[in-house]
């Protein structure tokens, strides 16, 4: 028979199949990712209850059951790809036919990146299936410095289903983290310091001999775990961050500079 199992958190499973006089199978790990079916046939043969065949699951690279071109980051990649800023939306920027906008314009806004030729407001942001665009400029309108915190990045670039009917650009889905009956979480600090800095373009035709006084820190932690165990479960995070500069120097070289 065909069985299907909707709503179902993105992470990685093991899913086993049982009846009576036949074997037990069992896949493991199944990869569920956001937006995606995951397809998982299990051939049953007669046999002892007491036998159990294990199957190594891979998660295939293509999705063969609609039109959809996504891209998906997955905690892993979301947690260690190096990002500018940290700012989660950063990694849309690995995706085929996405191009990075850096200046603040009516076609851009709050969004880093256009899509397929589409302006940068033009895209759809979602967090935990709840809307999260900022209503007068577009973009994001909760953006994520802390990468800690996602389950999975997901951008939609073409062909998108019915369902994301909000905006003509890519559709950005976010998963964030939540507890489970395993108690865990993360400790991190980000530094940055004009000591480690090379001097940029601005600071050499200023005739700077050092970089300008620049130092940033973000701190934080992740912590999750059951409230009870198999039906509740809490996830909090916390971060910190310090930025201190100094451009007096160089920012006149800035704004006359081509």
């Amino acid at each position: 028979g065909n069985y299907r199992f909707p709503e179902i958190p993105p992470g990685v499973y093991e899913v086993t199949a049982a009846i009576e006089e036949f074997q037990t199978v069992t896949h493991k790990p199944v990869q569920v990712n956001v937006n995606r079916v995951t397809n998982e046939a299990f051939e049953m043969k007669p046999g002892a209850v007491t036998v159990t065949v294990e199957v190594k699951s891979t998660s295939p690279m293509t999705d063969t059951t609609g039109a959809t071109q996504a891209s998906s980051f997955p905690e892993q990649q979301s947690r260690e790809l190096p990002v500018l800023t940290r700012d989660v939306n950063n990694l849309g920027l690995l995706a085929p036919g996405v191009l990075s906008v850096r200046t603040f314009s009516f076609g851009s806004t709050l969004v880093p990146f256009s899509v397929n030729g589409s302006r940068g407001r033009d895209n759809n942001f979602i967090i935990d299936s709840v809307d999260n665009n900022e209503p007068l400029f577009g973009g994001a309108a909760t953006q994520f410095t802390n990468t800690d915190i996602i389950a999975e990045y997901n951008i939609l670039t073409t062909q998108l289903k019915a369902e994301f009917g909000r905006n003509s650009g890519a559709t950005v889905n976010v998963i964030t983290k939540s507890g489970s009956n395993r108690m865990g979480g993360t400790l991190f600090w980000y530094g940055q310091h004009d000591a480690l800095n090379a001097r940029s373009q601005a600071e050499e035709v200023a005739l700077l001999t050092h970089p300008a006084r620049y130092y940033e820190n973000q701190i934080g932690a992740t912590l999750g775990g059951p409230i009870v165990a198999d039906k509740t479960f809490y996830f909090v995070s916390y971060q910190w961050d310090r930025t201190r500069n100094n451009l007096s120097n160089v920012f006149p070289v800035i704004g006359t500079y081509p």
